[in-house]
């Protein structure tokens, strides 16, 4: 996918899990104090996740606050 922030363009790819272990640790929602300028583009990676993908987003989040998913 590719994305634009901070001036920047760029391309990459990566897997869900890894996406979703990238955001647990880089965004300040779950307790962790990345530098700013991570965090922003951990924000803008998680959004155009939630976009395409909104099943597993919805999945992640729900894992995010400690709930069992699929029960």
């Amino acid at each position: 996918r590719q994305w634009r922030g901070l001036g920047l363009v760029g391309r990459m790819s990566i897997n869900a899990r890894s996406l979703m272990n990238l955001l647990n640790l880089r965004t300040s929602d779950t307790g962790s104090h990345p530098q700013y300028e991570i965090e922003l583009v951990a924000k803008q990676m998680e959004e155009l996740f939630a976009q395409q993908t909104p099943v597993i987003y919805s999945a992640f989040k729900t894992q995010q606050m400690g709930w069992p998913v699929g029960e």
